[in-house]
């Protein structure tokens, strides 16, 4: 019988429609999970959504701006009614400029976009994601270095990780 690490799991990807975000919908549907997919791109996020269900767990994608309290709210709605709670989030939806330009040759609106997706949207998604607060165990903290030990973190290297369950941020 295959173990499933997150059979059972509500798990959310913003930016779920490429890079990063994309490949870790997928995974978490490999282990089992139902992935929410929110991002901009419709079509590609009803194609992570096929590749998620013919590998045989349950997607949803929610069209979403992450810069945008309302789409943020919709988000919400859609996954407490239809699942009645979320249990894992990857807040992944980020944006950077084409290339790599000097200051001086950033237009506002260049970093505006960048701000409002990277910095707003992280804040207005855990907005609606932090009351999902809880005591930590002890057992969650050695899981978490187990992880760092292992080959599945080989490519991590020199980053501290909070590992607190959110808490120290106020609700």
């Amino acid at each position: 019988m295959e173990i499933k690490l997150f059979e059972g799991k509500i798990v959310l990807v913003t930016g779920g429609t490429s890079g990063i975000g994309r490949a870790t919908a997928v995974a978490f549907g490999k282990e089992g999970a139902t992935v929410v997919i929110a991002a901009r791109r419709e079509n590609l996020g009803a194609e992570v959504a096929a590749e998620i269900t013919d590998g045989g767990s349950e997607a949803l994608f929610v069209r979403t701006d992450v810069r945008k309290p309302e789409d943020i709210d919709h988000l919400s709605d859609v996954i407490l009614e239809k699942y009645g709670r979320l249990d894992i989030t990857f807040n992944n939806a980020g944006t950077s400029l084409p290339h790599i330009p000097l200051v001086a040759k950033t237009t506002l609106e260049e970093w505006d976009t960048v701000i409002e997706t990277n910095m707003r949207g992280i804040w207005l998604c855990m907005k609606y994601e932090i009351p999902l607060q809880r005591l930590g165990r002890p057992e969650e903290i050695s899981g978490a270095v187990l992880w760092l030990c292992s080959d599945a973190a080989s490519f991590m290297t020199g980053k501290e990780m909070a590992i607190g369950g959110g808490h120290g941020i106020k609700p």
